[in-house]
């Protein structure tokens, strides 16, 4: 649950950030991009600790 938390704390801090430009369109594509990156990279840790829990 930590994780996912984490995860919403990330998405909320970087979409606050980018609502504050007047282009949001440019960087939507910056925050997607990063939202993806954060999503391989936690599926990946969760995983991990789930194995090794086993």
């Amino acid at each position: 649950m930590t994780i996912y938390s984490n995860f919403l704390l990330i998405f909320f801090f970087f979409w606050n950030a980018h609502k504050n430009f007047n282009s949001i369109d440019s960087h939507v594509f910056v925050l997607l991009f990063k939202i993806k990156k954060l999503c391989f990279f936690y599926t990946f840790e969760y995983r991990k600790s789930l194995n090794s829990i086993r």
